[in-house]
C-alpha cells in the first residue's frame, strides 16, 4: 500500500514551492485525487491475497495468460481480470495453483474469481485438501495423489496392493507417499506411461486439467490399469494381456499350427501364475527399450492339455513333452515359451521354430550362423536378468525356479475366463458406485 504519510510530507513541500494561488489549489485537488485512487488501488481486496494461511504467504503466479481454463491445455489460462490469477502451461504448478484449477473445475465456471489463497482456504474448510498444505512449492505427482487420496475424495474401495508391481517407477517415490500413489492409481485418478508413474515429475497445466478432469466425472476416469479393469487373479493365475497389452499373443496350442496339428485349448486365453507374470512384463519391458517385445507361444497348460500332447509325441521325441507330474512347470503356469519381435512385429532369427524337437534347439548348441547365437543369447540374458532360467533343451521355454514347489494347478482355460468376466462386471459396477 501507498505511504499516505510520505505522499502529505512531498505535497507540503511542492505547496510551499507555489507561488500562484490557483495552482497551489488546482494542484493539492489532484494530489487529492490522486491519493483517493491510490489507495483504492492498492486496498486488500478479492484480487491481491494478504493473509497467510498455515504460516506459508501465498504469492500469485506472474506467468502471462492467454486463455480461460478449459479442455485446451496447450494455452495458458486466466479468468476475470479482478482476480489476476494467471497460470503458466510452460512452468510448473505449485500447489495453490493445482488448488485454485480444482477448486474452478468444482465450480463449473471459466471465470472461477476467487484468489489463490482463497481458493486454498475454501477447499481446506469443505475437507478437499489437509490442513497443512504447502501451497508455494512446485507440485510433484505424488504430492497430487497426496492432495487426491487423503481426503474425503478416498471412497473407492480397491486393493492396492495389486497395483504396486505395475508401477515400476514407484521405488522413486518418498516412502510416505508410496500408499497415496497406490490408492490415486487405483481409483484412475492417476494414469501411467508403460506402467512409469514418474511420482517426482513436477505437475504442469495440461496434467492437472486431465487429473481434475477425471476427479470431478466419474465417466472420465480410466480404470486401472489403464487399458483394462483392475486387477484379476485367480487360483493363483493372472491372464497376461490384461497386466500388459503390449505382449504379443500367439498360443500355437490354441491353433492347429503345433506338431499335433490339433486345437488342443478351448480358448486363447494366455495365463500365467501371478509373480511369473509381473516378472515376465518386467522382462518385456527391459526388451522394449532395446527395441524389441516378447511373443508368447505358450503359457499356462492345463494338465488335460500337457496328457493330450503327451500321448500325440513320438516315443523318441517324448523327453520334450513328458508326462504330467509334480514337476510339469507349464501346468503350474511357473513358465513360459517365448520369442522376440521388433517394431514391425518380425520374430528375431532364432536357432530353430517352435518345438522344433531337435539338438538346433538347445540352449547350449553351438553349430550356428554368429547372429543367430547372438540372437538367442540376448534372449536368455534378458530373461535371467528377470529371475528366469532357460530349458537346456528349448532355447523358448523359460522358467521360474523359486516356484517349483507349487501345485499343479486344476483351472480350465474356461472356469478362468467365466470367473474373470463375473469380477470385472461385480467390480466395475462396484468402482463407479463408490466413487460417485
Amino acid at each position: 500500500m501507498i505511504n499516505v504519510t510520505n505522499q502529505i510530507s512531498r505535497f507540503d513541500i511542492f505547496h510551499k514551492k507555489c507561488r500562484v494561488p490557483f495552482a497551489r489549489y488546482f494542484i493539492v485537488l489532484l494530489l487529492i485525487l490522486f491519493l483517493l485512487s491510490g489507495c483504492n488501488n492498492y486496498a486488500p481486496n478479492s484480487s491481491t491475497p494478504t493473509e497467510k494461511i498455515d504460516s506459508n504467504t501465498l504469492s500469485e503466479p506472474n506467468s502471462s495468460a492467454t486463455s480461460s481454463l478449459s479442455e485446451n491445455t496447450s494455452n495458458n489460462i486466466s479468468v476475470s481480470a479482478d482476480s489476476k490469477v494467471n497460470i503458466s502451461a510452460t512452468e510448473p504448478l505449485t500447489c495453490g495453483e493445482f488448488v485454485w484449477l480444482w477448486m474452478a473445475k468444482l465450480d463449473g465456471s471459466l471465470n472461477y474469481n476467487k484468489t489463490v489463497s482463497q481458493a486454498v482456504e475454501i477447499a481446506k474448510q469443505q475437507g478437499y485438501i489437509p490442513s497443512k498444505s504447502n501451497v508455494n512449492e512446485a507440485l510433484s505427482i505424488q504430492e497430487v495423489a497426496y492432495l487426491l487420496t487423503s481426503t474425503k475424495l478416498n471412497s473407492s474401495k480397491i486393493d492396492t496392493t495389486h497395483y504396486n508391481w505395475q508401477i515400476s517407477d514407484l521405488e522413486n517415490a518418498d516412502s510416505s507417499y508410496k500408499v497415496n500413489l497406490l490408492t490415486a492409481y487405483a481409483e484412475g485418478l492417476l494414469t501411467t506411461d508403460n506402467g512409469n508413474i514418474h511420482p517426482k515429475n513436477s505437475v504442469y497445466l495440461k496434467d492437472a486439467t486431465s487429473i481434475l478432469m477425471r476427479v470431478t466425472d466419474v465417466s472420465q476416469r480410466l480404470l486401472p490399469p489403464d487399458y483394462t479393469s483392475p486387477y484379476f487373479e485367480y487360483q493363483g493365475l493372472v491372464e497376461v494381456a490384461r497386466l500388459d497389452p503390449t505382449i504379443v499373443i500367439d498360443l500355437k496350442y490354441a491353433t492347429t499350427d503345433n506338431y499335433t496339428g490339433v486345437v488342443q485349448y478351448s480358448r486363447a486365453l494366455c495365463l500365467l501364475e501371478a509373480d511369473t507374470a509381473k516378472k515376465l512384463i518386467k522382462a518385456n519391458q527391459y526388451f522394449q527399450k532395446q527395441g524389441y517385445s516378447i511373443k508368447i507361444w505358450d503359457g499356462y497348460r492345463p494338465e488335460s492339455v500337457q496328457w493330450s500332447l503327451y500321448y500325440a509325441a513320438p516315443a523318441n521325441l517324448k523327453q520334450y513333452v513328458p508326462a504330467p507330474s509334480k514337476n510339469s512347470q507349464h501346468s503350474k503356469g511357473i513358465a513360459a515359451d517365448i520369442t522376440l519381435i521388433d517394431k514391425n512385429g518380425k520374430e528375431m532369427a532364432m536357432p530353430t521354430g517352435f518345438d522344433s524337437f531337435s539338438d538346433a534347439a538347445h540352449a547350449d548348441y553351438n553349430n550356428l550362423p554368429k547372429q543367430i547365437i547372438e540372437n538367442r543369447n540376448f534372449l536368455i540374458s534378458g530373461m535371467e536378468q528377470q529371475g528366469f532360467v532357460v530349458n537346456s533343451l528349448e532355447w523358448w521355454h523359460y522358467y521360474m525356479p523359486d516356484k517349483t514347489n507349487l501345485q499343479i494347478s486344476k483351472v480350465s482355460l474356461d472356469e478362468f475366463a467365466e470367473k474373470q468376466n463375473e469380477f470385472y462386471q461385480t467390480n466395475i459396477q462396484k468402482y463407479y458406485s463408490d466413487s460417485k
